[in-house]
């Protein structure tokens, strides 16, 4: 009886919970539904962590903030930076879209979609 209650404890999270405590790299954004950013030289990563934390790492500064989630719906809150300057153009708007914006997530495989306000789009692979 033990381990068929530890087991069915185990399975109460959902398979998209367990997906977005992971860390993803930024492969592309959309800013305002028509600015497509592909290019990303320096890699800006995302890293949810069980206890709520979400870490941004920028191609200079590392941002931290809390995050909460209802089923694919994201809040974000609280965020802080280490230092407010020589980040790229690219992963400054990418922090910014992404505090500023985005209210939900869609798991696809190891594709992360974050979507906002203003048709902001951002697409993340999982780092292995």
């Amino acid at each position: 009886m033990y381990g068929f209650h530890a087991f069915f404890l185990l399975s109460c999270e959902s398979e998209a919970d367990v997906k977005l405590r992971n860390k993803w790299r930024l492969d592309a954004y959309i800013e305002n539904t028509v600015s497509l950013v592909t290019n990303i030289s320096n890699p800006v990563f995302f890293s949810f962590n069980k206890d709520s934390t979400v870490i941004i790492n920028l191609n200079k500064n590392t941002c931290s903030g809390l995050y909460i989630k209802s089923s694919e719906t994201i809040t974000l809150t609280d965020f802080t930076c280490s230092k407010e300057c020589c980040d790229s153009t690219v992963s400054t708007t990418a922090f910014e879209l992404f505090t500023d914006s985005i209210r939900t997530f869609h798991i696809n495989g190891e594709t992360l979609k974050l979507k906002g306000e203003h048709g902001t789009t951002m697409q993340l692979s999982l780092v292995k």
